[in-house]
């Protein structure tokens, strides 16, 4: 079966809109679907009731492709988060867009975030016993003291370059290379050579 969705969903938590296709959503692994989403405002914490961490989130979001468990879905989406409050700061700006071909996915994202300006190229296996990450990560500008994520007032610029064989956390297995570093730390600049984290 199939139908079409074109819903409006005012809520006490917010809005919410859903607009598209979708066919077999009951059969499982042969769902598919080619539909935008998006919310404006929308209280996700008290919805999941993690309102001491996260608060409201506007986003904009497109997919399509079958299935829905990561190991079998082959799809593409892309979408905006235009704000979203997490630890009492509201990030903004964010774009993402990628696809998942049967365990194999790629992502790439970029924030435009005053105090979060990064850019993300990445790819994930999960078909073996752990799953395996690549990813280069050019960060423009970081400020975790401004993202409530450090009591330090320190600002930090530089690539990250991962592979990881294996990323899980019990079982990590990979490199981390972290290149043109520049810390700025309560006034004063460090530049830092090529730092290199390996665990086999």
């Amino acid at each position: 079966r199939s139908f079409d969705a074109d819903l409006n969903l005012p809520s006490s938590f917010g809005d919410a809109q859903l607009n598209g296709t979708l066919k077999n959503i009951t059969v499982k692994g042969k769902e598919s679907y080619n539909a935008t989403f998006s919310t404006k405002g929308f209280d996700l914490g008290r919805l999941i009731m993690k309102e001491d961490e996260i608060g409201h989130v506007s986003l904009n979001a497109t997919v399509q492709g079958t299935g829905t468990e990561l190991k079998t879905a082959n799809a593409t989406f892309k979408g905006e988060i235009v704000q979203a409050e997490y630890n009492s700061y509201n990030y903004q700006d964010i774009a993402f867009e990628g696809k998942a071909q049967h365990g194999e996915i790629e992502l790439k994202a970029s924030s435009q975030d005053p105090n979060m300006t990064i850019d993300l190229n990445g790819t994930a296996s999960l078909n073996g016993q752990y799953p395996k990450v690549n990813a280069v990560i050019n960060i423009e500008n970081l400020e975790p003291h401004k993202l409530n994520l450090s009591e330090k007032d320190v600002r930090f610029k530089g690539k990250i370059i991962a592979d990881l064989e294996t990323a899980d956390p019990d079982y990590l297995n990979g490199t981390i290379n972290i290149a043109n570093a520049v810390v700025n730390r309560e006034g004063e600049q460090y530049k830092l050579d090529t730092i290199s984290i390996v665990s086999v």
